[in-house]
């Protein structure tokens, strides 16, 4: 039992767990933005839906659309 405190008093002492939320943060705050500016910037086009439906059909061995 000892071994885990003195295992969560190291990564303390280094900062660990500092560094990971904020890379968390970081993470979701990028992912956030991206949701808003993805769509701005790339609009939906038909012709790339089509298209993406046409690669998955050759990946997945469908022909028809799912239900």
């Amino acid at each position: 039992m000892k071994s885990y405190q003195q295992l969560f008093a190291e990564l303390k002492r280094r900062k660990v767990f500092q560094v990971a939320a904020v890379y968390g943060a970081v993470g979701f705050g990028v992912l956030q933005l991206a949701d808003i500016l993805v769509p701005v910037l790339l609009p939906y086009s038909a012709e790339a839906e089509r298209r993406v439906m046409e690669i998955d059909a050759g990946v997945t061995g469908r022909s028809e659309l799912a239900p």
